[in-house]
């Protein structure tokens, strides 16, 4: 027979082993949210903490903290990075996060200060202004009271709370488990396309990306489209009545490799082939790694982070997909190789290598538009 009281020493030991290592599996987003944790779990939650906010993604991994400012209608309605970072960056401010105090010499008050942020509602009315990709400004109306509003520059390490380092490690984590989404219904408007005046090839223009050459363009060629559509006695014979129709179709030929590679490229659940890449991920740091990944998840994975792709042809089978996030001020820059001799195939597999997280003004110099001068906060005080 067990002893009772050897069996309760046994299972109070069992769970002064496994309540820290339960306590050491939560997983964070960044190295700032367990260290914001880690500080609110030490000071026992004070009774003072009320609005503070946490959210994790489908994997429980806690993915951000900060006090609430903003309601979740606007978060929904409205998507933007400002959000995680104003509400971070006030709980570091109220609480002594961190140990530097960055977060704080960035953020420039047009109006108010820190104690007026911390009265601020998530149901007060507030504005978010994108400045040119440059600034934000957010401003919050008050009653009987003037304006709240402050100025934060657009810098995607500085609004995600992280390091590039972290970001480009949740980046690979986050496409690796990514599942595309079911492809919406592709529908041609036959009234958006244009004609390019040569080989009966249309075009949908799309927008372009600092130079016309990179741009989000697909193209397209009519097709003969048969149908059965009734069936009819002539002479005493039954006859197949066919009815013929030119629809527009995305052109998919190797004679035309720079409108092919564009049209599987940037609608790859619909040009009906399996792409995969084999691609070289370049790390800061001089890091490297080489994964594999369906075109689709890589697509799907890109802009459901907030990236617009766009793309260039730079010649033999060579071209580059811009990975652009305006709202944070970077993009991903993907080289492919992407062989003629595929282009017809169903499977097909591309090779190539990304360079992660360049700042926009980067990309700018990169392909040769001239920079404007550099902006200050002055130029928007108004």
């Amino acid at each position: 027979m067990i002893d009772l009281k050897t069996f309760y020493r046994v299972c109070c030991a069992v769970l002064i082993a496994v309540l820290p290592c339960m306590a050491d599996a939560q997983t964070f987003k960044t190295s700032q949210l367990r260290q914001a944790y880690e500080k609110l779990r030490l000071d026992n939650r004070p009774s003072n903490a009320e609005g503070l906010t946490i959210r994790t993604d489908e994997n429980g991994m806690i993915e951000h903290i900060g006090i609430q400012l903003f309601s979740q209608q606007m978060r929904t309605l409205l998507p933007s990075p400002i959000y995680d970072y104003l509400e971070f960056a006030l709980l570091n401010h109220k609480y002594s996060i961190l140990e530097n105090n960055l977060q704080e010499k960035k953020i420039m008050f047009r109006n108010g200060t820190w104690d007026d942020l911390v009265n601020i509602s998530p149901y007060d009315d507030c504005t978010i202004d994108n400045r040119d990709d440059k600034w934000y400004i957010v401003t919050w109306k008050r009653i009987s009271q003037e304006p709240l509003s402050v100025l934060i520059p657009i810098d995607y390490e500085l609004l995600a709370n992280s390091s590039r380092k972290e970001m480009e490690k949740n980046f690979t984590r986050g496409l690796l488990r990514h599942k595309p989404e079911k492809p919406k219904s592709f529908i041609i408007d036959e009234d958006h396309l244009e004609s390019l005046h040569r080989d009966g090839i249309l075009v949908k223009k799309g927008k372009s990306f600092l130079v016309p050459e990179i741009n989000s363009n697909t193209y397209y060629r009519f097709v003969t489209v048969s149908e059965n559509a009734e069936t009819a006695i002539r002479a005493g014979k039954v006859e197949d009545i066919v009815f013929e129709e030119d629809l527009p179709d995305l052109l998919i030929d190797s004679l035309h490799p720079s409108e092919t590679i564009a049209n599987i490229l940037l609608t790859p659940h619909h040009a009906g082939f399996h792409v995969n890449l084999s691609i070289e991920l370049l790390y800061a740091g001089y890091h490297k790694e080489t994964i594999n990944v369906n075109l689709r998840q890589w697509m799907s994975y890109c802009q459901s982070v907030g990236c617009i792709p766009y793309y260039a042809y730079e010649g033999n089978g060579d071209a580059i997909l811009v990975m652009h996030n305006g709202k944070e001020g970077y993009a991903h820059l993907l080289y492919l190789h992407c062989p003629a001799e595929q282009l017809e195939e169903k499977e097909q597999t591309y090779t190539g290598k990304v360079y992660m997280y360049i700042p926009t003004s980067n990309i700018q110099e990169l392909f040769g538009r001239e920079r404007k001068n550099k902006s200050t906060p002055k130029e928007y005080d108004s």
